[in-house]
């Protein structure tokens, strides 16, 4: 029967997963305030507008419906795009500016590794295009995952610029260009080829963008320039992942963070810096993040740079499960029941515990016996039964 059913792809917290998730939240939260970063919250409904940019978001993978006016809705498969909307219509910013998240997103189709409703974290620096902002980013999304208690990630870094370099030495139609970026993200070496050759690119080149999956590592970036030598975009590229790198390893995050010269993300959402993070207990990205210079506008519709980074919560309670990690709710202090005609005791008794700083339950239970029995059942530290007769 539905009635006892959820839709698939759909999850319910039972009490102690709401409770771990909950804290997790908090502690990523505490990390982005403490860094100036600012909370803003946005319906779970759109206009299907606010989503039809650049063909960041495949619509065709979103709850749809319409509005009593006709008008299309969706379900926010994301909460980057909702606060563009916001800075372009609705804010006279400060730059930079420094926004702040958590929400629920949707999608219509779910995977092994995401669900068709999941909570995301995340932020936002809005308004500095430079390399600081992306360390900055990058930094704080180390923080969140050592906040929540992760401690056996990666946070592998990449440069969409890098292949954009590439592609352009290609001369690939638009077709070519899609199939190769999907071909390089899944590193796909054979299809790689096969696009290549098809498009009669040069074999000193075909073997370049060959190598690209196996650029990452300690030395990938030094492999990389010597592969690509008198290539400017993918050698400026190089330069800047280059300055993020030395900068958190001089800050003492050397072992958080690698680079992968294959990782894209969406190469047709981000337009440089880009990275994920990765855990041993957790087959996909916890969190994916980077520079998307294109989707903020002010209210003249010029593009104002930004960068920030989204966590999947689902995925890195997970990861924290894997690794032991997870934490169970705390019990109940203390459990309070009584005779029916001491109710008014028995509730000044819970308030003046609950001023000591106490959990406290009112539990109707107007026996003593069974009241021991609820606590133990509930795992309370104690119980208290009222009754002046005594």
């Amino acid at each position: 029967m539905q009635k006892y059913k959820i839709p698939g792809g759909m999850c319910d917290y039972l009490p102690d997963e709401c409770y771990m998730k909950n804290l997790v939240e908090d502690k990523i939260l505490a990390v982005f305030k403490s860094d100036g970063y600012e909370r803003i919250e946005t319906p779970s409904v759109e206009y299907h507008g606010v989503f039809a940019y650049n063909g960041v978001f495949p619509i065709e993978n979103a709850f749809k419906t319409t509005d009593t006016d006709g008008n299309l809705l969706i379900l926010r498969p994301d909460i980057t795009m909702p606060l563009s909307r916001i800075v372009s219509t609705k804010m006279n910013p400060v730059f930079p500016l420094k926004l702040c998240y958590l929400g629920n997103s949707f999608s219509l189709l779910a995977d092994e590794y995401r669900y068709r409703e999941f909570t995301q974290a995340g932020l936002e620096l809005i308004g500095e295009k430079s390399y600081l902002a992306d360390a900055e980013v990058i930094i704080l999304a180390i923080e969140a995952l050592k906040a929540a208690g992760l401690d056996d990630f990666l946070i592998e870094l990449g440069n969409t610029e890098f292949l954009r370099g590439l592609i352009y030495e290609c001369g690939l139609d638009e077709r070519g260009e899609a199939e190769l970026i999907k071909s390089v993200g899944k590193k796909n070496n054979f299809a790689i080829t096969e696009i290549l050759g098809r498009a009669g690119v040069s074999a000193e080149l075909s073997a370049v963008i060959t190598e690209l999956p196996t650029l990452f590592g300690e030395d990938a970036a030094e492999k990389a320039r010597r592969l690509t030598a008198g290539n400017k975009r993918s050698g400026d590229a190089l330069d800047e992942l280059e300055r993020i790198y030395g900068l958190l390893a001089a800050l003492g995050y050397e072992k958080y963070i690698s680079i992968d010269l294959g990782l894209l993300n969406s190469m047709n959402f981000y337009t440089g810096t880009v990275f994920k993070g990765i855990s041993l207990h957790f087959g996909a990205a916890i969190l994916s993040g980077g520079r998307y210079d294109d989707l903020f506008t002010d209210k003249g519709g010029a593009a104002i740079p930004a960068t920030g980074f989204a966590v999947g919560i689902k995925n890195l309670l997970t990861a924290l499960a894997g690794n032991g990690k997870i934490l169970s709710k705390p019990p109940c202090d203390c459990v309070i029941g009584g005779r029916r005609e001491h109710a008014v005791e028995a509730f000044k008794k819970k308030t003046e515990l609950k001023a000591r700083g106490f959990t406290v339950s009112y539990t109707f239970i107007d026996d003593e016996i069974k009241l021991k029995k609820y606590a133990d059942a509930v795992g309370a530290k104690r119980s208290v039964f009222i009754d002046k007769r005594r």
